[in-house]
């Protein structure tokens, strides 16, 4: 315990390393939570500091760098999503506080996170015309620059529904109002799934040529806000019965936010069916509200619409019930209202094998799933397929498998010849791999037990982009016991031969090839079974901004592959005019040179 500004603080971190410390920075409003004890918490108690910095609101912001400096915190660290404190500046919105992070610690303010969320982006999602202004004036940055799911700036600023930014990001700063993410939402669908009435018309009225089409009002319905949703059906003739790219309709939306007042009025006023299910899945309305735990919704449905009870009885493509989606969304009064009052089958297996045991433990409520166990003396699926140990790693929630641990007297490590860290990998769930590798005696260079590939967890994280899981993985000497024993391989091959570092080459996440050649220098020019060095998987995935990284770091341009091609050949092959270019243009390669055909 110590004691901080007459908080009595236990440093101790729970399974999602966060210590009461964490909680306690959440909480405040007028007071800093900062200590120098670091040792005890499982991440640098920075971290969480800086991840609590929008949360507080004092007048003297511009004085919340100067209060870390006494403390001896370092601003320039990143925290698990990869952001550091001029991320967490912008997304204060001040932006006095954006330039003194930027001058007085020379920090990035173009430096995209894991996720590629540039600080840009937040100061948008924050709402501020001055910290958006800061960034533009003090950097090059590009006003339409996406992030890994394709966003811009403008669509954070109309999903947070600031109304004046974002007619200040079009109208001042040239916004593309046009670009789409990668659903295919653009501005005008972000706008209505923030749920602004005004920010909608904006978009509609003032000769942005923007398409009107379904998704405007699906999203719409997404947001809960009624007289939007009246607005779109009566002023913009949208169709009410509509349905998504995947056949989901406007009731079954309706059911997943748990929106009665919007349910009525698509049945009542517009003529939509609550029998009605989605194409892709066979889910109706049920299946959909109960998923989120939506209790009062199905409570309604029940009492309004008597004739539609026997959907709570339905299943999915998958055989999936709606108990099986109440136990996952791990909403206790509704799984146990629906098994007592309403007699749904609570013991049935979907086709996948799961059942409400395995859909509790990917909830992370021990206690419902203490209450089905021993209440309803349900199979504990220990090693079933799927099983609760590994359903409770898939969905990150380390409480769930510890209790199971000690309860049914698990063997962590050899359960399913040792899979439980290869699902945690997969996942991205870095919690629960750092206590799976802190805490129990796996093989760091294992492969991947579930297939033949011979993957390593560094094979999974980088195939898969997992940035700070490939930062935990290369930085293990933290863990004593497991650098002794087992020393990370960075240059371990799979069964094509390709070491992490081609893997990071072939899915293009730059961060990651950065890492791994800072810590493994060899793994520059390493080939893999096809003779393919990292710039020449590269080269195959078209990806410029690795291969102008891997030749600042003077990489051999000249090496073959096993065809006899090299970097010229590759990508004059794949159509990659930007890569040639860079390449000839810049005087590394000779245009005319010839393969080992001639």
């Amino acid at each position: 315990m110590v004691n901080i500004f007459g908080y009595k603080v236990l440093l101790e971190a729970d399974y999602s390393d966060r210590s009461s410390l964490h909680y306690l920075c959440s909480g405040l409003v007028d007071k800093y939570c900062i200590t120098e004890v670091y040792n005890k918490l499982n991440a640098p108690c920075d971290i969480p500091l800086l991840l609590q910095i929008p949360t507080f609101n004092v007048h003297d912001k511009d004085d919340r760098l100067k209060v870390l400096e006494e403390y001896s915190i370092n601003t320039s660290s990143l925290d698990y999503e990869g952001r550091s404190a001029v991320h967490y500046a912008a997304l204060s919105g001040s932006p006095t506080l954006l330039s003194y992070t930027v001058s007085e610690y020379r920090l990035n303010a173009s430096q995209p996170d894991y996720k590629g969320v540039v600080p840009l982006a937040l100061a948008c999602m924050s709402g501020s015309i001055n910290a958006v202004e800061c960034i533009m004036n003090t950097t090059d940055i590009d006003i339409n620059i996406t992030c890994t799911e394709g966003k811009t700036p403008l669509h954070y600023s109309c999903r947070c529904v600031n109304v004046d930014l974002s007619q200040y990001l079009i109208e001042v700063q040239d916004s593309d109002i046009n670009i789409t993410d990668n659903n295919e939402l653009n501005a005008l669908d972000h706008s209505a799934r923030g749920g602004n009435m005004k920010l909608v018309q904006y978009l509609i009225n003032n000769n942005h040529q923007l398409p009107l089409t379904s998704s405007v009002l699906i999203q719409a319905v997404r947001s809960t806000k009624l007289s939007l949703i009246k607005l779109l059906v009566n002023e913009y003739k949208l169709d009410p019965q509509v349905k998504a790219g995947n056949g989901i309709q406007a009731v079954h939306y309706a059911a997943e936010v748990g929106a009665i007042d919007v349910l009525e009025y698509l049945v009542k006023d517009c003529g939509c069916d609550l029998d009605e299910v989605d194409e892709a899945r066979n889910m109706n309305v049920c299946h959909y509200s109960t998923l989120n735990g939506q209790f009062s919704f199905i409570k309604y449905i029940i009492k309004n619409y008597p004739q539609y009870t026997s959907l709570l009885h339905s299943t999915n493509v998958n055989d999936t019930l709606p108990i099986h989606t109440a136990c996952e969304s791990g909403a206790t009064q509704l799984v146990t209202f629906l098994i007592d009052v309403m007699k749904c089958d609570v013991t049935t297996e979907n086709k996948d094998g799961s059942t409400c045991v395995t859909w509790a433990c990917s909830s992370g409520n021990l206690d419902l799933l203490k209450l089905l166990i021993e209440q309803y003396n349900l199979n504990r699926k220990i090693f079933s397929i799927p099983s609760s140990p590994e359903m409770a790693v898939l969905s990150g929630h380390v409480h769930i498998l510890e209790w199971l641990r000690q309860e049914y007297h698990i063997n962590v490590v050899s359960f399913k010849k040792g899979v439980l860290p290869f699902h945690a990998a997969l996942c991205n769930n870095l919690n629960c791999l750092k206590h799976l590798l802190n805490n129990y005696s796996f093989d760091i260079n294992a492969t991947d037990p579930t297939n033949d590939t011979k993957s390593t967890l560094l094979h999974i994280a980088c195939q898969e982009g997992h940035v700070a899981l490939v930062l935990y993985l290369t930085s293990l000497p933290q863990c004593d016991h497991l650098v002794e024993e087992h020393q990370l391989d960075l240059t371990i091959k799979d069964y094509n031969g390709m070491a992490p570092v081609h893997v990071a080459c072939e899915e293009g996440s730059l961060n990651i090839v950065k890492y791994i050649i800072d810590h493994s220098p060899l793994s520059l020019d390493m080939t893999d079974s096809f003779g393919r060095t990292p710039l020449l998987i590269a080269a195959f995935s078209k990806n410029l901004p690795i291969i102008r990284y891997l030749n600042s770091k003077n990489c051999n341009i000249s090496i073959l592959d096993d065809k006899g091609f090299n970097i010229i050949h590759i990508s004059a092959k794949e159509g990659s005019l930007d890569i040639l270019r860079f390449f000839i243009d810049g005087g590394y390669c000779n245009p005319d040179i010839t393969d080992t055909s001639g």
